[in-house]
């Protein structure tokens, strides 16, 4: 893998462009990225990083994307809350051409890959989580990292001499330590606002429904020796769903390729090859009364402002609706809403 590949943008539902990046062949597989924290032009500089995207990239595509205002995706000052993060995963999804994708997810991903499995089941094969845990705020709460993410705003360059050790443990694999902090302080320092926005809308970073919801098979991986991590966290999420599994790896540091890589990716594609061949969950897509109602206007032609007025709400409402619509619909624009309700009068 280059240290450098050719970028792509697609554009969210909320006419934001998000920039993607795909690498090797076969079924896709989204890695989605730590929210606030990633730019992953100056990721693909450090060659762990490279390596695992190259594992993972054993017989199939790996996309991977920067969240709004982060990294090389537009929408600078933009609210970094699970909505938004729903629409770009929703366009990066949709950017791969296939009707299902596979999804990787970390730590503070989960939340938004779990969530978008329970809406979406039709589109998500299946879930590789690593460290995951459903709610964010319940499992910050009264713990360390309550304050060390407020430092990520105050002291950027204090904050990564502290992550350090967490991030990389006992460094088993040999990473190259300085390479790693000068990378972690470039991707903090290159868009702060966006630390500022995620800690700010971090409550919203939690799965809406039950756990039980979820049908995509889920693998669920822990390095064993991580004590300020809560191994029970991510217990509830593997129990959680309908058909998970909890894999321990031997390890101390949070990242992946801080322990045994060749033995994770062999876990991982293991997982992900067995249900290369299965399709996946279907879900009868069911809107509610009013976004019903706002879909039937779409269709008979009548403008934003005509529908706020026939239902008595305002345009800002009226586009929160299609927002919404556009992704349990998995349409991009009104003509194809439009075709839509035709195809399901009982929706």
């Amino acid at each position: 893998m280059s240290r450098s590949l050719p970028v792509e943008f697609v554009e969210t539902t909320d006419g934001v462009s998000i920039a993607f990046w795909s690498y090797g062949a076969g079924p896709p597989l989204v890695h989605l990225p730590t929210p606030s924290l990633v730019h992953t032009a100056l990721v693909l500089g450090l060659d762990e990083h490279r390596a695992w995207f190259e594992g993972l990239a054993d017989h199939r595509t790996v996309y991977f994307f920067d969240f709004r205002g982060s990294g090389q995706s537009a929408g600078d000052g933009q609210a970094l809350n699970l909505e938004a993060a729903l629409r770009d995963l929703h366009a990066v999804v949709r950017a791969t051409g296939s009707a299902s994708v596979d999804l990787y997810a970390t730590s503070a991903a989960s939340p938004l890959a779990l969530e978008f499995a329970r809406l979406e089941p039709h589109r998500v094969r299946q879930l590789v989580l690593w460290h995951p845990f459903a709610d964010w705020e319940r499992w910050a709460r009264d713990r360390p990292v309550a304050g060390i993410r407020q430092l990520m705003v105050g002291d950027v360059r204090r904050w990564v001499a502290m992550m350090t050790p967490f991030f990389l443990g006992s460094n088993r694999a040999g990473v190259d330590r300085e390479a790693f902090e000068t990378l972690m302080t470039k991707t903090a320092l290159d868009h702060p606002e966006a630390h500022v926005s995620f800690i700010e809308h971090s409550k919203s970073w939690r799965v809406r429904g039950p756990l039980g919801d979820i049908r995509a098979p889920t693998l669920v991986l822990v390095h064993d020796g991580i004590a300020e991590f809560p191994y029970a966290a991510s217990r509830e999420v593997a129990w959680g769903v309908r058909d998970g599994q909890l894999v321990s790896l031997p390890g101390d540091g949070f990242l992946p390729f801080a322990g045994d890589v060749k033995a994770t990716l062999a876990i991982i594609n293991e997982f992900l090859a067995r249900g290369a061949s299965s399709p996946p969950p279907r879900a009868r897509v069911r809107l509610t009364t009013r976004q019903r109602e706002v879909a039937l206007l779409v269709a008979r032609g009548l403008s934003n402002a005509e529908i706020g007025e026939t239902l008595g709400i305002s345009i800002h409402t009226v586009v929160r609706h299609l927002s919404r619509i556009y992704v349990a619909t998995d349409v991009s624009n009104r003509t194809e809403l439009a075709a839509w309700v035709t195809r399901n009068p009982d929706a």
